[in-house]
């Protein structure tokens, strides 16, 4: 999935990209500092320290993560993540190698913590035509969860919310 065009105005499509090929991106992707969370999406090769490099670079940036998943398949590591720092992150990681493979603005909810509350958010989003690319459980507090959730028509499923 690519960024959402809609949310990041300077970003440019990338001519003649080939799939698992890193993103390449002109700085900065936001004017000002991004304090809107940021869901960034980095291939590596699956070995030992990979997780343990990047979440280095990412606190030497200064960059928090909210919320993170991490995948593999044949050989290859596959690490969500969300900040808030989007461009200082991007930064670190073009700086550092990093293959950035996608970078999409997210929603950051807090649902009920209750049988049947993702159904019915889901719902929502999915009679509005709107569909989940990616959902994290960033944590809870006081009977509800925190959810980030990536979709693919970000400025509708905040305006239909």
């Amino acid at each position: 999935m690519l960024p959402n065009r809609h949310s990041m105005p300077d970003w440019h499509e990338p001519e003649g990209r080939e799939p698992g090929e890193a993103l390449r991106f002109d700085f900065p992707l936001v004017k000002g500092t991004s304090i809107v969370p940021t869901e960034i999406v980095v291939e590596a090769e699956d070995s030992p320290g990979m997780m343990a490099s990047l979440g280095e670079l990412l606190g030497e940036a200064r960059v928090n993560i909210t919320a993170a998943a991490a995948f593999t398949h044949d050989g290859r590591g596959f690490l969500h993540f969300v900040v808030n720092e989007s461009d200082q992150a991007l930064s670190a990681l073009q700086d550092g190698g990093w293959q950035v493979v996608s970078v999409q603005e997210v929603l950051s909810i807090s649902l009920d913590d209750r049988p049947g509350e993702l159904g019915r958010f889901a719902r929502r989003l999915a009679d509005a035509g709107i569909n989940i690319t990616s959902l994290y459980i960033a944590g809870g507090r006081a009977g509800d969860k925190e959810m980030v959730v990536a979709v693919d028509d970000l400025h509708r499923a905040r305006r239909d919310l």
